[in-house]
């Protein structure tokens, strides 16, 4: 690379010297042709000119080359950022998929139970007629409008291991409006020993459990479900649903951070 020097002699005229590196070495040698050209260029306008808009000329090249080059790094950072964001958004997009597919196999393991309901605090023994039992439990502990007859069932049988409390009943109804008809009416039970709920998958009644305990804390008024959905009555009246297993699970926990 070549390097002009110039400044003024001791005569205060224009004088100018090229200096030429040549390699480690650092040696230095001036050419008197290239002075010449210099000098020459400081008393002509006309070459001084030339020179000039060659220089210029290349200095614009190498800004405009510049340019590019940071433009072209810019769009690579910019694109670098882009997919470092998308790798971060990989995992919650993996999460909200997978509890996507939990509750859309949620939602159709309760359409398969819809036309089912569950009867616990009957008491049970070895010689019980279950049959006999759940039919006097509808015409005579539930008032209901149109009776329900046993050409309207399809199974009924206790579900569940022995143990020192009674298992519960499950009653499937050959019709939804059968089930809904028991359903509707099931208040006649709240001053009894008796409950009725849905038939629901185990992920639901262990949300529905932490509910009845925030319950009996007195947290909340009143939980249940009403054909797959979760209906909860805060202590302000205040009605609250989830549909899907993951709102079910992100009302539970709203609920015990607000109490």
């Amino acid at each position: 690379m070549a390097i002009i020097y110039s400044w003024r002699h001791e005569d205060d005229s224009p004088f100018v010297k090229l200096k030429t590196c040549l390699g480690r070495e650092n040696h230095f040698m001036y050419s008197d042709h290239m002075v010449n050209m210099a000098a020459l260029a400081s008393q002509k306008p006309a070459i001084r000119d030339a020179l000039g808009e060659t220089l210029g000329e290349k200095m614009k090249n190498e800004m405009t080359s510049l340019r590019l080059e940071t433009e072209q790094t810019r769009k690579e950072v910019l694109t670098l950022r882009k997919e470092l964001k998308q790798k971060n958004k990989e995992p919650d997009d993996l999460r909200t998929n997978v509890q996507n597919l939990e509750s859309q196999i949620e939602s159709i393991e309760l359409y398969s139970r819809r036309n089912s309901l569950r009867i616990s605090g009957v008491e049970e023994s070895d010689k019980e007629d279950i049959i006999k039992e759940t039919m006097t439990i509808f015409e005579e502990k539930i008032k209901l409008p149109t009776p329900i007859a046993a050409s309207d069932i399809d199974i009924i049988h206790r579900v569940g291991l022995k143990g020192n409390k009674p298992r519960p009943i499950l009653v499937k109804f050959l019709t939804y409006a059968a089930r809904d008809r028991v359903m509707c009416n099931r208040r006649s039970l709240e001053n009894s020993d008796i409950y009725l709920n849905e038939d629901v998958t185990r992920q639901w009644f262990q949300l529905l459990f932490q509910l009845y305990q925030l319950k009996a804390q007195k947290k909340i008024s009143k939980a249940w479900t009403h054909d797959g959905t979760m209906v909860v009555k805060d202590r302000a009246n205040k009605f609250h649903y989830a549909r899907l297993l993951h709102e079910a699970r992100a009302l539970i926990q709203e609920l015990k951070a607000n109490n």
